[in-house]
């Protein structure tokens, strides 16, 4: 309902006439939204910001900044115990909605404006208000920007880790640096992109977030945001003394360590936006190989699964090729599901809810299931892609439907589309968690 007038309004301005897309607008009006006052609600005075600059600056770097500073403090880290360190600051984010709105409600070019809306301070800004020294980059890789932001992030440290390595543990940082922070954002400000997405043709006409479903008719868009802290393997100071890890929660407490990473685009396809199932294996080999682990020892996949019924069934082939066949003989099957089918996708931050599952996941060692997904209604292209090719024609993949699956191990893999960002994340023995 938020957009269903505005919807209308954008078609009708949009040249080359409404047709068919007119009659069902309303598809390109929903969408999971965060609560208003979230959005809206800033305490300017805490980051020493004037009235006038705070309402210039994008809504999506009010609420960067202070997830930052939330997610810091849930490690166990004081604003004074990062200012002036070495921190890397890592966003992904994509589109310039409040530059758009700004325009169309006439506000006129002020002090402000330009570092209110341009993306690469969204990074900036948390780096100046907090203090910290190491690098702040914002990324741009439409639904994989979160994750490569954190891939980025993990390779940054991994520099910190050789370079001290290279000076006998003296603590040599190179261009690395000792601690970082990850994330992503994605609010949704003006009707236009459900338009021109709408008139692309990948939102659901439904409305429904079905992924791997036999209604799945596209994907529905949604809003997040949300920062993980991310340390040293081998050094970096510590508040509290915790071992190590790549993920951290409230207490300084690690929760997993990241093992492998990989990026990758699909090279050519079909189409731009089109999926390339050869270009998805050979990404999902490299980040077991450079997670130094078998197929087998994967126990689970967040899926990136935007509801798109080629996409799907082009994922879950990718998965099957690499994870099932004889990788699994003795061993369970890969379990698979995904977070969007609660939270729908969010796009340039798609990563954040994804790995907060997987968070999950590891600490109730279960695998959630799909939610909305009934095991009597998958794709049957999707079920045909699970199957083993050989003469057994097992399911090589399953896909966790209406219960949670309990979790066999402490090993689960996530991955997302667009670029193509692939992580392995090993579980550690976990504690009860308010981040979750």
């Amino acid at each position: 309902d938020k957009w269903a007038a505005a919807t209308a309004r954008a078609l009708d301005d949009g040249g080359g006439g409404r047709g068919a897309l007119a009659e069902g607008c309303a598809h390109a009006s929903r969408a999971f939204f965060l609560e208003a006052e979230v959005v809206r609600g800033f305490d300017a005075a805490a980051f020493k910001l004037a009235p006038l600059e705070a309402a210039a600056v994008d809504p999506a770097h009010r609420l960067l900044l202070e997830c930052a500073v939330e997610a810091l403090a849930r490690a166990g880290y004081s604003r004074a115990d990062v200012s002036g360190r070495r921190v890397g600051v890592f966003v992904g984010l994509s589109g310039h909605e409040w530059q758009l709105l700004q325009r169309e409600a006439g506000a006129l070019p002020s002090a402000h404006s330009l570092v209110g809306h341009a993306a690469s301070l969204a990074a900036n800004r948390i780096s100046y208000a907090l203090g910290l020294d190491g690098p702040s980059v914002t990324v741009d890789c439409a639904c994989a920007s979160a994750a490569v932001a954190i891939d980025l992030a993990a390779g940054c440290l991994a520099r910190a880790d050789a370079a001290d390595e290279e000076a006998g543990g003296g603590g040599g940082d190179g261009d690395g640096c000792e601690l970082a922070l990850a994330g992503g954002a994605n609010l949704l400000l003006h009707p236009h992109t459900f338009v021109e997405l709408a008139r692309l043709g990948v939102l659901s006409r439904a409305g429904v977030a079905a992924p791997f479903g036999a209604k799945a008719d596209g994907y529905v868009r949604g809003e997040s945001c949300g920062f993980f802290v991310l340390r040293r393997a081998r050094g970096g100071a510590s508040p509290d003394g915790a071992p190590h890890g790549a993920t951290r929660a409230a207490g300084g407490r690690a929760l997993a360590t990241l093992a492998g990473r990989a990026v990758g685009h699909n090279g050519r396809s079909i189409a731009l936006v089109a999926p390339n199932g050869a270009a998805q294996r050979a990404l999902l080999s490299r980040a077991l190989a450079s997670a130094r682990l078998p197929a087998h020892a994967i126990a689970a996949i967040e899926a990136n699964a935007s509801g798109t019924p080629l996409g799907d069934a082009v994922e879950v082939g990718a998965l099957a090729a690499v994870f099932g066949g004889d990788a699994r003989l003795g061993a369970a099957p890969l379990t698979v599901s995904t977070a969007k089918g609660a939270v729908g996708n969010s796009e340039a931050a798609a990563a954040v809810p994804a790995l907060l599952k997987v968070l999950a996941q590891l600490h109730r060692g279960a695998v959630l299931p799909t939610a909305g997904l009934r095991a009597d209604a998958i794709a049957p292209a999707v079920l045909e892609a699970a199957r083993d090719d050989g003469e057994r024609g097992e399911a090589r993949v399953h896909l966790v439907a209406e219960r949670a699956r309990q979790l066999r191990g402490t090993r689960c893999a996530w991955l997302f589309g667009g670029q193509g960002a692939q992580h392995v994340a090993m579980g550690r023995a976990l504690h009860a968690l308010s981040l979750i």
